[in-house]
């Protein structure tokens, strides 16, 4: 005999068909950045605060950036200043191959144009320059002190296409009998004017 199943085992294995449901992703969800919802539920206020941040910033930077420089300008000295227009006519005047008219210029007044000799032996060696060191490039100043109130001390790197030369320099000034004049006036001479190429002394304190 043939077995058929009855009514109620078949209702045993139902046929139901589910449904897979897919997530929702919300805006404050991990695929997106948290500050994107506080963003769009703050909306243009947190975009003026962070605007007005910025601008705070901006204009403290800029008030410590003329606050420094302020502070790293030094202050001019007129002596140095006048002398060293002096030094820079003789340097210029050495470079274009007139050291006899230089040496003139920057020795009036001062005791060392009477030692003539010495004068004509330094104008020589100086006429030299090119001859040994090579084309005249540039020249600057690397050192400039002053001693006391009368005494000032210049040094200058004059520079050749072959080699450097250290050109030194000495100012003095008779003591002033007045008090309160000028920092600029009376005669500034030269006492001690020369050259060398001991560059190693350079790095000596």
């Amino acid at each position: 005999m043939k077995y058929c199943p009855g009514p109620t085992e078949v209702s045993k294995t139902p046929t139901q068909t589910s449904k897979v449901k897919t997530p929702e992703v919300s805006e404050t969800s991990e695929v997106f950045p948290r500050t994107l919802s506080f963003a769009r539920t703050s909306g243009g206020e947190s975009m003026k605060h962070r605007a007005f941040g910025g601008a705070s910033l901006l204009a403290l930077s800029i008030g410590c950036l003329v606050v420094s420089a302020a502070f790293g300008q030094e202050k001019s000295d007129p002596v140095l200043d006048l002398l060293d227009g002096k030094v820079k006519q003789f340097l210029e005047a050495v470079s274009m191959a007139e050291p006899q008219s230089a040496y003139q210029t920057l020795l009036a007044g001062s005791p060392l144009a009477k030692q003539t000799e010495a004068v004509r032996t330094l104008v020589e060696k100086t006429q030299n320059l090119k001859a040994r060191y090579g084309a005249y490039r540039s020249f600057e100043r690397i050192a400039a002190k002053r001693v006391g109130s009368d005494l000032v001390l210049m040094k200058y790197l004059y520079k050749c296409e072959q080699f450097p030369v250290v050109w030194y320099f000495t100012f003095y000034r008779t003591p002033q009998r007045v008090e309160g004049a000028s920092e600029t006036g009376g005669a500034w001479r030269v006492v001690i004017v020369r050259f060398d190429t001991d560059l190693e002394r350079l790095a000596e304190k």
